[in-house]
């Protein structure tokens, strides 16, 4: 095992430990934000007269936590196949 891999194995294993939900709302509200936000930035610039406050606030709520959840348990099931691979 190389020297990275280990590190890695390290690292997740202190990731696993803290549990899923706490990763979720690290790693995946920060790409959540940052994916959904360009999204809603491109659905506004698309078109800004079309949609209403609130009703792009839930857009937007809606956009950022379904790639939320999308990210965090796709992320998360691949670093734990390659984690039980490693291990």
């Amino acid at each position: 095992m190389s020297k990275s891999d280990k590190r890695f194995v390290r690292k997740w294993r202190r990731v696993r430990r803290k549990g899923f939900f706490r990763y979720t709302f690290t790693q995946g509200l920060v790409f959540g934000i940052l994916i959904g936000g360009l999204n809603i930035l491109i659905i506004y610039i698309d078109s800004p007269e079309e949609i209403g406050t609130e009703e792009f606030y839930w857009k937007a709520g809606l956009i950022v936590i379904g790639v939320t959840i999308i990210y965090a348990v796709f992320s998360w099931l691949v670093n734990n196949l390659i984690y039980t691979k490693l291990k």
